[in-house]
C-alpha cells in the first residue's frame, strides 16, 4: 500500500494534458458511409493540425470523388458537427441535388 501511495502523484502527473500536446499533429477530415449503424470511412485527408488556412480546398476533392461514386438513385444525408459549416457546402449540395432532379 505504501508503494502505491508513493507512485500515485507520478501517475496523476502522467495523466495531465501537458504531455498530450504531441498528439495534436494531424487533423483527419473523414467522409463515412453508415451501414447497419456502423460508420465506415470511405474518403479521408490528413491536414496539419496547426496549419493555417481554409478547409474548403481539402473538402472539395473528397466530396467530388464521392459524388462520382454515389449512384443517382441513392439518397445522401449530410451530418456534421457544429464546427463544420460553410455556405459553399450548402450551395454545393443544393446544386448537386438539383442536377440529379431532387430537392433538399
Amino acid at each position: 500500500m505504501r508503494q502505491r501511495r508513493r507512485e500515485f502523484p507520478r501517475a496523476v502527473a502522467a495523466k495531465r494534458a501537458t504531455h498530450r500536446t504531441t498528439l495534436d499533429v494531424v487533423t483527419v477530415l473523414t467522409i463515412s458511409i453508415v451501414y447497419r449503424s456502423c460508420a465506415i470511412p470511405v474518403a479521408w485527408h490528413g491536414v496539419g493540425a496547426t496549419t493555417p488556412g481554409a478547409w474548403r480546398p481539402h473538402w472539395e476533392p473528397l466530396i467530388t470523388i464521392l459524388q462520382q461514386a454515389i449512384p443517382p438513385a441513392w439518397t445522401a444525408i449530410v451530418a456534421a458537427d457544429r464546427g463544420f459549416y460553410g455556405h459553399w457546402l450548402f450551395q454545393w449540395m443544393t446544386s448537386a441535388s438539383q442536377k440529379r432532379g431532387r430537392s433538399l
